[in-house]
């Protein structure tokens, strides 16, 4: 099985290339802007590195959010035409359950909007949710106070005085080994927001 693993709802561009569980390439690059221009461009590297062809492909895995309006549309929207084009299954995966996932103890995931607050959700070691998404400031956080931290801003919860998880993972693989290990239980390719859009039209 040849799957394609890709998030960009966050600063990061992450990419990744399976076969079975074995990664054949990745690609992953902190940026603030024009993830959508090197997208494909990355993709195509990614299959030239690996000497193999897009045609091969039999599943897209995908980062459905929350996170970036805008980043969360470009990666539902490529998974989507790859999987239309190739006729092969996309599986979302949620960003909350992707920076959980590995934790060897309950894990508290807080990731940043951008916006003065965080978009948050609670899981235990075998990735069951035991604390539903939402949105939290950092005062709300304090007040729950969680014994451990998984963040996009991680630092940020260092210098508050949290136990953190280090992200030294790439976030495309944590997605690919979630689609794997559920199959056909993975969610829609659908986006999660947890807040409306500032424009709508």
């Amino acid at each position: 099985m040849l799957l394609l693993s890709l998030d960009t709802a966050s600063t990061t561009l992450s990419l990744s290339l399976f076969e079975n569980e074995k990664v054949l390439a990745k690609f992953d690059e902190t940026m603030i802007r024009g993830q959508a221009e090197r997208l494909i461009p990355e993709i195509q590297n990614l299959f030239f590195k690996a000497g193999r062809e897009v045609k091969e492909l039999s599943a897209v895995a995908v980062g459905v959010g929350p996170g970036s309006f805008t980043g969360v549309r470009v990666a539902l929207a490529t998974a989507r035409g790859f999987g239309l084009a190739l006729n092969v299954p996309v599986l979302g995966v949620s960003s909350l359950e992707a920076y959980a996932y590995g934790a060897e103890e309950d894990v508290f995931v807080a990731l940043d909007t951008k916006r003065g607050d965080f978009y948050v959700a609670g899981f235990d070691k075998d990735l069951n949710e035991v604390f539903s998404p939402r949105i939290m400031t950092m005062d709300e956080i304090k007040i729950l106070n969680p014994k451990l931290i998984a963040s996009d801003a991680f630092a940020l919860f260092e210098e508050e005085g949290f136990r953190v998880r280090k992200n030294d993972f790439s976030l495309s693989e944590q997605i690919a080994k979630i689609a794997l290990s559920r199959g056909e239980n993975n969610l829609p390719a659908e986006p999660c927001y947890l807040r409306d859009a500032d424009v709508t039209v």
